[in-house]
């Protein structure tokens, strides 16, 4: 008798360890499970009497190759990629090209990323000579598929929408009313400062609803002038047990100056899967 009971409470134990239960609210994605991922990005500029607007949707898959208690690696594949049409720059050098067709090309080419359980991208990287490879089939050089593709699915671009979507977890367990604050840098704006602050309004079951509101800001040195800056707020349906969205939408406005203008942004941004 006693040796069935000290058999159960062992197997009891064994089977709590294989499926502890998640009390920190952190980027830890599931290893070895892919999900579909939707990314829009709305933009637009003003600059005096000078307007454009500019659009960028994104499917991919993501696969979690690596995952533990202080990072996971991501494996993100392009599904379809729709992005307006940059008029100028195709119409100076190759009006002829056919701009969807060329998009399709990126489609079942891979990127792979590293990220702290913050959900703050570490590295990331291109797989192989993409750029090489769509050179070839698409007849044009490298140089200039970088020159189309850079400012909306470049390495530093995508860095930036992971960072806006995935930065969002404290790394500590949490409960409603909590808040903390998360930071990272825009790189593709050289580099821009996020500083947000998030509040865990509601959680029910494994889906935490997230407010959050934050400043961007850009200095030319310490404590010099600030030459770019804004605000920008967002509401988020997370995961606590993995920390990735199930929706996340944003906006953001902001300011660049110099001494001989002023730029106006706004943009909105969505992720769903």
């Amino acid at each position: 008798m006693t040796h069935n009971i000290r058999l159960a409470t062992t197997l009891t134990l064994f089977l709590i360890s294989c499926h502890p239960k998640k009390t920190t609210f952190s980027f830890q994605p599931d290893t070895g499970k892919t999900i579909e991922l939707s990314i829009l990005k709305e933009s637009s500029f003003r600059q005096e009497s000078l307007t454009r607007a500019d659009t960028t949707r994104l499917q991919m898959l993501m696969e979690t190759t690596q995952s533990t208690d202080g990072y996971s690696m991501l494996k993100l594949t392009f599904k379809n990629i729709e992005i307006s049409r940059p008029v100028q720059y195709l119409n100076m050098l190759h009006s002829d090209l056919d701009w969807q067709a060329f998009l399709q090309l990126f489609n079942g080419h891979s990127l792979y990323a590293r990220l702290d359980s913050t959900g703050v991208v570490q590295h990331i990287a291109y797989g192989g000579d993409i750029f090489d490879s769509i050179a070839r089939i698409s007849h044009l050089d490298k140089y200039t598929v970088n020159g189309l593709t850079r400012d909306h699915i470049g390495v530093d671009a995508l860095k930036d929408l992971l960072n806006r979507f995935f930065s969002c977890t404290p790394g500590i367990g949490v409960s409603a009313g909590n808040n903390w604050q998360n930071t990272f840098f825009l790189t593709t704006k050289a580099p821009v400062k996020v500083n947000s602050l998030y509040t865990l309004k509601e959680r029910k079951a494994d889906t935490a609803l997230l407010e959050m509101q934050g400043v961007l800001s850009a200095r030319t040195g310490e404590g010099s002038t600030l030459y770019f800056e804004g605000t920008q707020t967002g509401r988020a349906a997370v995961s606590y047990s993995t920390g990735i969205p199930y929706r996340y939408e944003l906006n953001a406005t902001s300011v660049y100056t110099t001494p001989y203008y002023k730029v106006q942004y706004n943009d909105h941004y969505l992720f769903s899967r």
